[in-house]
Parts: structure tokens; sequence; C-alpha cells
């Protein structure tokens, strides 16, 4: 969902949206470039919380103290392999029934309520 009304922050917003992205893939390649795993076997969503965890702290780290912690978290980002997940069959119908109500074609002030 975008927060922003004017064109203008909504290309802003996006732009924010591509960067964090591309920052996190970015780290799973390093991870995996590091351990010898392969990309899609690393979770996108644990790796997102384990960043989310740790950018506190990384804040307020500086200098050697922060790249002392900068290949634990690699470490840690290349454990975040998925498991071998069986999918549900799903039914070939539609959810979603027709209604015995007529399609709204008029403002709601406009129909008596009641």
């Amino acid at each position: 969902m975008l927060r922003c009304k004017t064109a203008e922050m909504i290309k802003q917003e996006n732009a924010v949206h591509l960067l964090a992205y591309n920052h996190i893939r970015a780290n799973i390649a390093r991870a995996v470039c590091l351990n010898d795993k392969e990309p899609r076997h690393l979770s996108f969503m644990a790796v997102v919380l384990l960043m989310r965890n740790t950018a506190s702290l990384c804040i307020t780290l500086t200098g050697a103290a922060l790249g002392k912690i900068v290949h634990p978290l690699i470490i840690a980002m290349a454990q975040t392999e998925i498991g071998q997940r069986t999918r549900p069959n799903q039914p070939r119908v539609v959810k979603r029934r027709p209604k015995s109500y007529s399609c709204m074609t008029k403002r709601r002030s406009e129909y008596a309520c009641g």
C-alpha cells in the first residue's frame, strides 16, 4: 500500500521500496557467495526480519565494531534456509457466489434505507 498522495512522493516511495528490496537481495547474494548455498534456498522474509532486528544495533555501532558484526550477520543470513514445502491441492471452483441483490448504480444518499 502506498501512503503518499502526490505523484512525486509516490515515485520516491517506490524508489525507496526498490532500494530496500535490492539491498536485501544483495545481502542474500553476499551470504550465498560466502557460504556456498543456492540463493533460492534462503528465505527472503527471514532475512528481512533479521535485518529489521539488527538495524538499531547497526545504527549505534561505528567503525571497527560495525565491521565485527557484519560477518556474523551474513552467516546468520545463510542459515535462513527454506524447508521443502508441499502445496495443498486447491479446488478449481469460484469462491464468490452471485448475490441476490442488484448492483449499486446510484449514490448511497439516493437510496431509501429501512
